[in-house]
């Protein structure tokens, strides 16, 4: 498809679209809007422009249409980096992958910065390299252009989030500073990422409000962007797990309307697994039935104790026993296997491996049964800290 000229048949099947898709583009009028459609050379210069446009011709189809049109970027110029980080933070991986390879490959030195960060980052993503290793080849780059500061430690914030460090993304996101940055489509993307990821350190440091804020911010200023709409209603979805069932499963199940890939899916029908479980229900709908990590196993485990299969639970406790498992992941196990051998000790591990991890939400779980364990309460808020 060739985007100009599909904008420019828009318009002249309705004689009114060119004068508000201008003002859209912030064009004072249609001359300047059809500058733009009538050179095959010219490119905006911030591309959330654009987006707008196609978003207000045909929103349903603007990641297909933007997509496509990316392709004809210039990799030497701004348009195009700033492509690249559209179409990462849609996690459109293989499209990504071949940006990176144009700006990489481009003559200009600001796109060979930005694509050689982009392609440490998607080789972090897909497990092609550790995390050790992608600090010490950023460091290789030696990043001049504030926006690529920003991003080579957001990227490092991803990797903790990913393994449950929040002690080290809440160190980590002390040296993000957005306002340097220029105003325009690059830095509103940026910065709802850092959104998402502070809502997700102040949920782990049980900051319920500050978290509920920074959601609400891309929820309730209607972020189009699905991949962070998704998080935004995960991340506020979780913050309600211990207090109000209903309002947690309503967020979840309103993200699940954001969610076009399966893996957002996955994302957000864990969630409301894990939810379903810490209620006791037996029930649960949202299982994973084919566990793709530590994770699924716990909460398949979890379902069935609650309908008491002691066979099949203690077949996933001994497998997941025979793995490496993340701090985080083991505050989960150790909660579970509490709930059935009726354990302060297995309550107590739990809580070791949460505060490991940095967690001071969801060390709750094992904290509440120690509680009414008779644990002393003095006791319980010191574990708390």
């Amino acid at each position: 498809m060739n985007l100009k000229l599909y904008i420019k048949n828009k318009c002249e099947n309705d004689s009114s679209l060119a004068m508000k898709l201008a003002k859209i583009a912030g064009y004072s009028d249609r001359t300047g809007l059809y500058k733009f459609l009538n050179s095959s050379n010219k490119e905006m210069d911030d591309i959330s422009s654009l987006i707008n446009l196609i978003r207000a011709i045909d929103q349903d189809r603007e990641i297909e249409i933007i997509t496509e049109y990316i392709t004809t970027l210039d990799p030497n110029k701004s348009a195009a980096r700033q492509a690249l980080e559209y179409l990462d933070a849609n996690q459109l991986g293989d499209e990504t992958d071949e940006m990176v390879d144009k700006l990489c490959n481009s003559n200009n030195a600001v796109s060979k910065e930005w694509g050689n960060v982009y392609r440490i980052h998607r080789m972090l993503t897909k497990g092609e390299i550790d995390l050790t290793s992608a600090i010490k080849e950023t460091g290789k780059i030696k990043i001049k252009s504030e926006e690529m500061f920003v991003f080579s430690r957001m990227m490092i914030l991803y990797e903790y989030l990913n393994t449950g460090e929040f002690g080290l993304m809440k160190s980590t996101s002390a040296y993000i500073d957005l306002s340097k940055l220029k105003k325009g489509y690059v830095k509103e993307s940026l910065s709802s990422r850092f959104l998402l990821l502070m809502a997700n350190v102040f949920l782990n440091d049980n900051n319920l409000k500050a978290l509920r804020d920074y959601c609400n911010k891309i929820i309730i200023e209607d972020v189009k962007v699905n991949r962070f709409q998704v998080f935004a209603h995960l991340t506020c979805g979780n913050s309600y797990v211990f207090e109000d069932y209903h309002q947690a499963k309503t967020y979840y199940l309103n993200g699940l309307k954001f969610a076009k890939n399966s893996f957002h899916v996955y994302k957000l029908r864990s969630a409301l697994a894990f939810l379903e479980n810490c209620w006791g229900v037996k029930d649960n709908k949202y299982l994973e039935q084919n566990p793709k990590n530590d994770s699924d196993l716990i909460e398949l485990a979890h379902h069935y104790l609650l309908n008491e299969q002691t066979e099949k639970m203690m077949e996933l406790f001994n497998k997941l026993d025979s793995t490496s498992m993340h701090d985080n992941d083991l505050g989960f196990l150790y909660y579970v296997k509490g709930l059935f051998y009726k354990d302060k000790g297995c309550y107590f591990k739990s809580v070791r491996h949460f505060k490991n991890s940095d967690d001071k939400y969801f060390i709750k779980l094992p904290l509440l049964k120690l509680e009414k364990m008779g644990i002393e309460s003095e006791l319980i808020d010191l574990l708390a800290i």
